[in-house]
């Protein structure tokens, strides 16, 4: 290619680009969030020509304050927008100081930290909260404030590829109505946890070892003591039958005729973790902010396979399977 070809080639980039930063807005004001009084946000965007979208472009950032008779609650969104999908690392960040609910009044932090590309979760994930809550009572000498009460700090971490999770996945103080509250292990490329799985509960802790997705051995063990309350344990010949499946050796329908079935769940499915008090609360706003498409809220619930308060999460959070013998 000549000089003359590349000048006319650079020119034609810069009055693209020139064009397209000509055509962004800028939008700066309430905005829609659910909330009764709504929080502000500022952000560009721009006019889709065929469909006449408005379509974010560009760096947004979501500010809401709200106050309570003791106290307040920030929180505060920002990341980028790649033509209305989320891209680059987003960041939530949840301060409340005596903020009241109908619970009590709460004082802490929350924060998510999570990387996209192109509208999926692509990249680290680490989710953290500390918290605390008092009551505030009337009394003959005024208001009181009685004792805080401390609530277990938490932290998750997992890396997504492509919205789903891969590699090393750790919970610490999971939600409380989960048995194990701590919990680490390893998801393989093809979404099946892998290797040694570890599980500590206040009383005991469990371990199972998993061979591409296959459950080999299941031990639960006193944390005081270490002796094994439970466990479930390969003989040699179930060994055997589960290297010949992974090799492909033997079949689904094989191992039924031998009165062996297989029951494939989801992390969450099988209660080993779950994600839903994390990565997926309803602070982050996702049906409000959009551009992730791996968790959103349709616009037509009949067209789309919904969960959770009519959510569609896409994300798969590993798999795991489990051979049983049928008596």
């Amino acid at each position: 290619m000549n000089k003359f070809l590349l000048s006319i080639l650079y020119m034609s980039l810069i009055i693209i680009t020139h064009s397209d930063a000509q055509s962004l807005k800028t939008f700066s004001g309430i905005y829609e969030d659910g909330e009764v009084q709504s929080g502000k946000a500022t952000y560009t965007y721009y006019e889709d020509s065929k469909t006449r979208e408005y379509v974010k472009q560009g760096p947004f950032r979501y500010h809401l304050i709200l106050k309570s008779d003791a106290g307040n609650y920030v929180e505060i969104i920002s990341g980028n927008y790649l033509h209305n999908k989320k891209n680059g690392i987003w960041t939530y960040a949840i301060n409340e100081l005596d903020y009241h609910t109908t619970d009590g009044y709460f004082s802490g932090s929350m924060t998510l930290t999570a990387t996209y590309v192109n509208g999926l979760p692509n990249g680290l994930w680490s989710y953290s909260r500390t918290y605390k809550g008092r009551d505030r009572l009337y009394s003959l000498l005024g208001w009181v404030w009685t004792a805080y009460k401390i609530f277990p700090s938490e932290h998750v971490t997992a890396t997504f590829k492509n919205g789903d999770i891969i590699g090393t996945v750790a919970f610490h103080n999971s939600p409380e109505y989960a048995e194990y509250n701590n919990s680490s292990g390893q998801v393989n490329a093809r979404g099946l946890m892998t290797g040694q799985w570890i599980f500590t509960s206040d009383d005991n802790i469990k371990t199972i070892v998993l061979k591409g997705g296959i459950v080999t051995e299941f031990i639960v063990r006193s944390k005081s003591s270490g002796a094994i309350v439970s466990k479930d344990i390969d003989d040699n010949k179930m060994i055997q039958l589960k290297t010949d499946f992974l090799a492909g050796k033997i079949s689904v329908e094989q191992l039924k005729q031998l009165n062996i079935k297989i029951d494939t769940l989801s992390a969450i499915q099988s209660g080993q973790y779950d994600f839903t008090m994390s990565f997926n609360r309803d602070e982050f706003k996702y049906k409000y902010i959009g551009g992730d498409d791996s968790y959103y809220y349709p616009k037509d619930d009949n067209r789309e396979p919904v969960d959770k308060d009519g959510w569609v999460d896409k994300r798969y959070y590993g798999w795991l399977m489990v051979f049983t013998k049928i008596h």
